[in-house]
């Protein structure tokens, strides 16, 4: 549909651009004093003037979409409805103890009405995982707590822990009006726990201090993911980087991300469980 309006402005364009060159043509040649290499110029532009109305109209058109003005936006606002304005709500989620619900309601059969209702009570347990933060789950499996050698229930947690938790921006750096602009959306949406993706170059390892400010001012647990392939690491740096961060509140760092796929990996050579257990014990060592 753009195309055929894009071509539909190029169509009208384009004349009105003919008639612009021929204007300036017969201006120039009244203008300027008899000479015949100017009459045969004149002569060769007045006869393809048209060439050059379609390729202004053409770049006339580009330019406006390239601005972001579509063809005929006043007529487009006419015609549509104005979108309506995201409502942020503010829910009481269910915490972990809330006892799970296993009648579950079909979703796709509820009306958009049926569905806000349900919203807005905060009937969806389902969306939490009971106890989840006191088991470890690998591969959809629990591990049973006398396999663990650590009670999950002592490491720290957010106040009014949900297990509600995002992954931020999929970058090592966002500037303060864009962590300004995102962190009241994960507050909206009662996140209590935001991974960010942090850099182990000199130029941006630091690159997340205000966005850890901003989060555990907001009360969500920062965390961090090295931004790095599964390598052997630089483990003097990634102390330093820790050390900064654990004083600014970060209290959980991820050191590899997705070890299961080929591109993840900058080790040549041995791409085995066995291979990652040792990299990453050496790392959080």
């Amino acid at each position: 549909m753009s195309l055929l309006r894009g071509m539909l402005l190029i169509a009208l364009l384009t004349p009105l651009c003919w008639l612009g060159i021929l204007l300036i043509v017969f201006q120039l040649r009244k203008r300027l004093p008899p000479d015949p290499s100017l009459d045969g110029m004149f002569d060769a532009a007045t006869r393809y003037a048209w060439v050059g109305g379609v390729f202004l109209a053409m770049l006339l058109n580009s330019t406006l979409a390239g601005l972001g003005v579509p063809p005929f936006a006043v007529n487009e606002e006419k015609s549509q409805s104005a979108a309506p304005t995201p409502t942020a709500f503010t829910l009481d989620f269910p915490t972990p103890e809330t006892a799970f619900q296993d009648d579950i309601p079909d979703l796709e059969s509820l009306s958009n009405a049926e569905l806000m209702a349900l919203i807005e009570r905060g009937e969806q347990p389902w969306l939490v995982w009971e106890e989840s933060y006191r088991q470890v789950i690998a591969g959809g499996m629990v591990i049973p707590g006398d396999k663990i050698a650590v009670d999950l229930s002592v490491f720290p947690r957010p106040a009014g822990d949900n297990g509600r938790g995002i992954h931020w921006i999929p970058t090592t750096a966002q500037s303060p009006a864009v962590v300004d602009r995102f962190v009241p959306e994960a507050q909206a949406m009662n996140i209590r726990w935001v991974v960010f993706l942090n850099g182990l170059n000199d130029w941006d390892w630091q690159a997340n201090d205000y966005l850890v400010q901003r989060l555990t001012a907001a009360g969500i647990e920062p965390v961090m993911r090295f931004a790095a392939p599964v390598a052997p690491l630089d483990l003097g740096r990634v102390q330093k980087i820790t050390r900064h961060y654990r004083a600014m509140g970060v209290r959980y760092y991820l050191i590899y991300n997705e070890p299961s796929l080929y591109e993840e990996w900058a080790e040549e050579g041995e791409r085995s469980p066995e291979r990652f257990a040792d990299l990453w014990a050496e790392g959080a060592a």
